[in-house]
């Protein structure tokens, strides 16, 4: 656990350093009952695993929470971990933008986005489980929006994940309007 909390604490010293509105919360304590669902049907499918696979993980399943679910491919090469979009729910569209199916993140996402987003991807791999993540919607000046995220790693038992799972619920900022 302390391995965990070291990684996650770190996440959080850089996106204070950098001026990221989000931050990543050492609990599991989601507020949102669609981000508590996904949290115990992510653990019911991982079973004894460290995660589920993407293929344990279907439409059926997350059916309740299914148009705010993004899936991103996890792509080593070189080194170094891209992102590459896989599912978005209209949800996240409606928030993020659409982008096509195949789409790496890097090439389509401009800074700072990109090294915020990456960086919250990253951080459930590092830790090899699920995160809860909670900050401010600043892309496409949406600063009236905040979100608080389930992300999670798939991947096929025995191997590294090779998919991000993204669950993601938007409130309005109290007291701001838009």
């Amino acid at each position: 656990m302390s391995e965990r909390a070291d990684k996650i604490n770190a996440f959080n010293e850089r996106a204070k350093a950098e001026g990221w509105p989000t931050h990543c919360d050492l609990a599991l304590d989601f507020q949102s009952p669609v981000l508590c669902e996904a949290l115990a049907l992510w653990r019911e499918r991982a079973g004894a695993h460290k995660w589920p696979s993407r293929a344990q993980m279907t439409p059926r399943l997350m059916k309740g929470f299914l148009t705010r679910v993004a899936i991103v491919d996890v792509v080593r090469m070189a080194g170094m971990v891209r992102f590459r979009t896989r599912v978005t729910g209209s949800e996240i569209e409606r928030y993020y933008g659409s982008a096509s199916a195949g789409t790496f993140v890097d090439e389509i996402v401009p800074a700072p986005f990109r090294e915020r987003w990456s960086a919250g991807w990253e951080l459930p791999l590092d830790v090899e489980g699920p995160v809860r993540t909670i900050g401010r919607l600043e892309f496409r000046n949406q600063e009236y929006l905040n979100t608080e995220n389930f992300v999670a790693p798939l991947g096929e038992p025995g191997g590294l994940p090779d998919a991000v799972l993204q669950v993601s619920d938007f409130q309005p900022v109290p007291g701001v309007t838009w």
